[in-house]
């Protein structure tokens, strides 16, 4: 199953862009972002949000404001391909199909940068060069594959000293 994921980014943006006007809401426990995913209410969710006192409402109104700002830079920025009157808002069942086979993640990519990372932090002070060779080592099973060929050359020679005889 496909999703559509530009109509929860469409709804992020828009929450996030009222919010930074009034966060009053968020202050009140009556903002929802999506309606499919109501809030999980209990005490610890009544506990926060308690009557306060009115100055620490004003100044979490204002650094609300502030933190909803910066969100929404970041938002527009890193969504802008998703949103309305970007390449992929709403896209075609076609294009969905299409990119049925794409990872979800990027766990591939993560773990290719696990190695350098790896050495960097085993040995800071080493030079550039020399990771490398270690990668390259170590990725490649260079020590297996010259092993194997050292028998397999030693299997040549007993066969060839056996013919010889």
């Amino acid at each position: 199953m496909t999703y559509c994921t530009s109509q929860y980014y469409t709804q992020l943006h828009d929450a996030v862009l009222k919010w930074m006007a009034d966060p009053q809401e968020l202050l009140v426990h009556s903002a929802i972002m999506f309606a499919d995913f109501v809030p999980f209410r209990d005490d610890v969710h009544k506990a926060i949000y308690t009557a306060i006192i009115e100055d620490v409402e004003f100044y979490t109104r204002q650094a609300l404001s502030i933190i909803l700002h910066s969100m929404f830079v970041c938002i527009k920025r890193q969504l802008k391909d998703h949103l309305p009157g970007g390449k992929y808002h709403n896209t075609g069942a076609d294009l969905r199909h299409e990119t049925t086979t794409c990872p979800k993640h990027n766990v591939a990519a993560e773990r290719v940068f696990a190695g350098p990372d790896y050495l960097k932090r085993r040995a800071p002070t080493s030079a550039l060069a020399m990771q490398g060779v270690l990668l390259c080592y170590t990725k490649l099973k260079t020590s297996r594959c010259s092993t194997t060929r050292r028998l397999k050359r030693g299997r040549k020679h007993e066969k060839q000293k056996s013919a010889n005889v």
